[in-house]
């Protein structure tokens, strides 16, 4: 193409001109790396321009513009050779800022960090078909929480819950426990509007002062 004259504080000139990307080195955080680009049939070693985020690949026809000194910069990719593949690729903090809606779209959508990830909203709506959360530990702190299902697995080693009330309304109730169940409690009470059935190989009540029985009719034996 034809050269076009960028002028700068020196004074001097940027020669402008497409080029195919032969090779490329390892990006560094200093310089992003050095890339082999064939400008008019010629290789010339270039970097990679600030403002080109999308990571070129061998193959692809790019923009470079290139000074008195012969040195190079690659500007933009213009053609990918492979389009269905594309990275975005910056050294250091990178943010996204809109006015409006921002929506990402995918078949597949993956986040990955090596620390954390903070998600802040004055709401947060999750839909999906099915969910899965592992993590080593996991905490949840709310001052309102409403949960709605209808069926919840839970498997786990150890669980512990702290809470100042809760209140429960089920319709039926299953609980099978494997080995051994203790409660510890300051008061309880049991209120059953029908039948209350208890069967144990062994059962031994003991009271520390007095043991009430209050019925119609006790059957013992």
């Amino acid at each position: 193409m034809n050269a076009i004259p960028f002028v700068k504080g020196s004074l001097s000139h940027f020669e402008m001109e497409t080029g195919t990307v032969v090779s490329l080195s390892e990006s560094t955080a200093t310089d992003r790396g050095h890339i082999t680009v064939s400008v008019v049939g010629k290789p010339c070693s270039v970097k990679l321009a600030a403002g080109c985020l999308l990571q070129p690949s061998e193959g692809d026809l790019c923009l470079v513009a290139i000074d008195k000194n012969h040195q190079g910069w690659l500007l933009s990719v213009l053609i990918q050779q492979d389009p269905n593949q594309a990275q975005i690729n910056h050294q250091g903090d990178l943010s996204f800022s809109v006015k409006g809606n921002l929506h990402l779209s995918g078949s597949d959508v993956s986040t990955q960090a090596m620390n954390n990830i903070n998600l802040q909203a004055d709401a947060i709506t999750s839909s999906s078909q099915t969910l899965a959360v592992q993590s080593q530990d996991a905490s949840l702190v709310a001052n309102k929480t409403h949960v709605i299902s209808k069926l919840m697995n839970v498997v786990a080693d150890k669980v512990d819950h702290v809470v100042e009330m809760w209140l429960s309304r089920l319709g039926e109730r299953f609980q099978v426990i494997r080995d051994h169940d203790e409660k510890q409690t300051g008061s309880s009470r049991h209120l059953v509007e029908g039948e209350l059935q208890v069967h144990a190989e062994n059962v031994v009540t003991t009271a520390d002062e007095q043991m009430v029985l209050d019925a119609e009719k006790i059957h013992l034996g």
